[in-house]
């Protein structure tokens, strides 16, 4: 039975744990996205109506990339505090309390700090425009909004489509988090894996290796409850098996945890 008590005890020694990496974190995000947003921001990067396509893009992309890499934060600040995965399994909480904490909170703290940035960073590009006197003037979350608001031209099937595959790779990086835990950057593992993965589906399939993202929607519009189904078979199956790499507690070789 999961605890809440213990959940919470152990979520407060995971904040402690963490802080460093988290203050860290907020500091590359809100450089990173002050100088995106302030750079993209120029004429021949907007459309022929104005509007920050590119700045848009990267509005929507940092949130969307947090949670699809959240698996890869479970065992980060690990790698400055070098006692943390021992001293982890001693304090008390169950193994599936433990491991919805580390999975959980980065994720919900991480996703906040990206969209604060993007605001905070957003806000800056608009004050350095009324400095230097930059047209045309805007915020890019009021242009992203109006987008939103407006009709939406995408083919049938693409937005499930869509999330079934975010929701299928977020579930890879959780499983490659915990296979690479002892590895500072085990994103660059697992995103070297579904790079050799999907080149070798191209390989296996030829006609994926043409239009691949035509045919896999257009074939999920007409047949949506298979892929519905695979895709969350394989989801879950991931899960499982990121816990139960996640309950060893003796780590086999030095990148690898099996």
């Amino acid at each position: 039975m999961i605890n809440l008590h213990r959940m919470l005890h152990f979520a407060k020694w995971t904040l402690a744990v963490d802080k460093p990496y988290y203050r860290m974190s907020m500091t590359m995000y809100l450089a990173a996205t002050a100088i995106c947003l302030q750079l993209l921001n120029i004429d021949y990067l907007l459309d022929k109506n104005g509007n920050p396509f590119i700045a848009i893009g990267i509005y929507v992309a940092m949130p969307i990339a947090t949670v699809v890499f959240a698996g890869s934060y479970m065992f980060q600040s690990f790698h400055k505090y070098k006692e943390g995965i021992r001293e982890m399994f001693l304090i008390p909480a169950s193994n599936i309390e433990k491991f919805l904490v580390r999975y959980i909170l980065p994720t919900i703290i991480l996703l906040a700090m990206t969209i604060v940035s993007l605001l905070i960073a957003d806000v800056l590009q608009y004050l350095v425009g009324m400095i230097i006197h930059r047209e045309p003037l805007f915020f890019v979350f009021i242009e992203l909004w109006k987008g939103v608001s407006g009709p939406f031209d995408l083919p049938d099937g693409t937005i499930l489509f869509v999330t079934l595959l975010l929701f299928w790779i977020h579930t890879i990086y959780l499983l490659g988090g915990n296979i690479f835990r002892n590895v500072k950057y085990n994103w660059a593992f697992t995103s070297l894996f579904l790079l050799l993965l999907f080149i070798v589906m191209g390989k296996i399939i030829p006609v994926l290796a043409h239009h691949p993202g035509r045919i896999l929607i257009s074939s999920c519009n007409q047949h949506p409850v298979p892929y519905i189904i695979g895709f969350l078979a394989v989801g879950v199956l991931n899960f499982w098996l990121s816990y139960k790499l996640f309950c060893r507690r003796q780590i086999i070789g030095r990148f690898i945890n099996i």
